[in-house]
């Protein structure tokens, strides 16, 4: 196995993908993908501005010409996104509730 860690690559035109893990001779992938979220896309996606600055880190396995993505990983990525969301939007809701109790 070949193995590295922190190989940048750019992919869709601006996002740094950065990968961890190994590949073997026989072509196998063990590999660990980080995708910042961009501010660009948590400006234009309510859902991922609440994980603003953050990454996802999505394993991947298979072989070079049939890579996998980990499915549980992009559940949690989504339970994680719901989770920023509502999150943000509570405190959103609260800071209204105060300027109006406040009227700042």
């Amino acid at each position: 196995r070949i193995y590295h860690r922190g190989m940048q690559f750019v992919g869709g035109g601006e996002v740094r993908i950065r990968t961890t893990g190994s590949v073997g001779l026989d072509q196998s992938l063990d590999l660990v993908a980080e995708i910042p979220v961009l501010d660009a896309w948590a400006d234009k996606s309510d859902w991922l501005a609440g994980l603003r600055g953050q990454s996802f880190r999505i394993p991947v396995r298979g072989t070079l010409t049939d890579p996998a993505v980990d499915s549980r990983a992009l559940q949690q990525i989504g339970k994680q996104a719901l989770q920023g969301t509502a999150n943000r939007l509570l405190e959103q809701g609260i800071q209204r509730g105060l300027q109006e109790l406040f009227g700042n």
